[in-house]
């Protein structure tokens, strides 16, 4: 009975997840992508839809949200980003909207993207900073990923981002 009880010990041990584990995995509706969101961030069902999937943070200001955006005309990812800059800085877009880094190319997994950090002014009158990634997938598909929080704690939320790209992979 003993070297059983240490067989399924030792069973367990193996089996259980590493410490620091503490990530789910996601997996896009559309079939697109998967990558891992932290624990404790948390699926906001009635704000996502197909084509947008929204998390919400242990924070007050914290988010992070994908989107699935078509059509896109756009060839270039840095063309697709000036004209998002465009319609954001624009009428009806966000107040005291700031570009503070980027846009800036790069390859998301293999696929040409952009990136861009901006601020604005939130509607509870906080200033908010959000991350940015657009990638085009093709067929006049884009793939947007954008981490957001207040300025003053988005340093710690923007780690979220790091942790979402290093284990992104793509399904299409």
């Amino acid at each position: 009975m003993l070297r059983v009880c240490i067989l399924l010990l030792a069973l367990a041990l193996v089996l259980a997840p590493p410490v620091g584990a503490r990530e789910f995995v996601f997996s896009d509706p559309n079939g697109l992508f998967q990558t891992v969101i932290p624990e404790e961030w948390v699926y906001q069902t009635q704000q996502s839809s197909r084509s947008l999937s929204v998390f919400y943070g242990p924070g007050t200001s914290n988010l992070a949200y994908f989107e699935v955006l078509e059509p896109v005309s756009y060839d270039s990812p840095l063309e697709y980003a000036e004209y998002i800059v465009s319609l954001l800085a624009g009428p009806g877009g966000l107040t005291d909207f700031t570009v503070e880094e980027g846009p800036d190319e790069f390859k998301l997994e293999g696929l040409p993207a952009v990136s861009l950090t901006y601020t604005y002014q939130a509607g509870n009158g906080e200033k908010q900073r959000e991350a940015r990634l657009l990638a085009l997938i093709g067929d006049g598909r884009a793939v947007s990923i954008t981490i957001s929080d207040s300025v003053s704690a988005f340093d710690s939320t923007r780690a979220v981002l790091d942790t979402i790209l290093a284990e992104w992979r793509w399904l299409i």
